[in-house]
């Protein structure tokens, strides 16, 4: 089943549309844990990258976008969700960014640029890749809006295998624009 496509726009360049694939059913009772988590997580329906003419496709990988949310001096993990990261690059220009929709609603939930001073952090062991940066999101309207009133942010982004996380931490770090 395919539902229409909808559109949507980057920070930084046109209109990008994503179009949505019912996925295969859930798993049985008898299969392990491990096969059963994999399974329940093919099953949510997944996110079809369409881009607009003027972005260029980097990498993508499905991931769990954290960040550290501080409240009153304290802080604490919140989720942005769960769907197809992408790393986008502005055709003809040096623009970069990351794009997140949530695979439940296909909402963006995360834009970020990418900037020459970027650190990128990759713990293979977590499965996880960490920086600090702003983030823009999208309101109830569809406007994007910045994210903890335009300061950056320390985020961490969770992939399946650590491969996943150094090869999603190389290209950040190919990515990443010159000053």
């Amino acid at each position: 089943n395919t539902q229409p496509s909808s559109t949507s726009t980057s920070i930084f360049s046109g209109q990008s549309s994503f179009s949505t694939a019912s996925a295969p059913s859930k798993p049985t009772p008898k299969q392990d844990t491990a096969v059963a988590k994999d399974a329940e997580d093919d099953k949510v329906e997944k996110v079809e990258t369409k881009l607009a003419d003027d972005e260029e496709l980097l990498h993508e990988v499905r991931a769990k976008v954290m960040w550290f949310k501080k409240q009153d001096g304290d802080g604490s993990w919140a989720s942005k969700g769960t769907g197809q990261l992408l790393l986008l690059k502005q055709k003809g220009g040096n623009l970069r960014w990351l794009l997140m929709r949530t695979e439940t609603t296909g909402r963006v939930t995360y834009n970020c640029p990418l900037f020459a001073s970027l650190k990128v952090t990759v713990d293979s062991k977590s499965k996880a890749v960490s920086f600090v940066a702003v983030s823009y999101t999208e309101d109830k309207t569809g406007n994007l809006v910045a994210e903890n009133d335009g300061k950056p942010s320390l985020f961490r982004i969770r992939v399946k295998t650590p491969e996943f996380a150094e090869a999603l931490g190389k290209a950040l770090e190919d990515a990443i624009p010159s000053a």
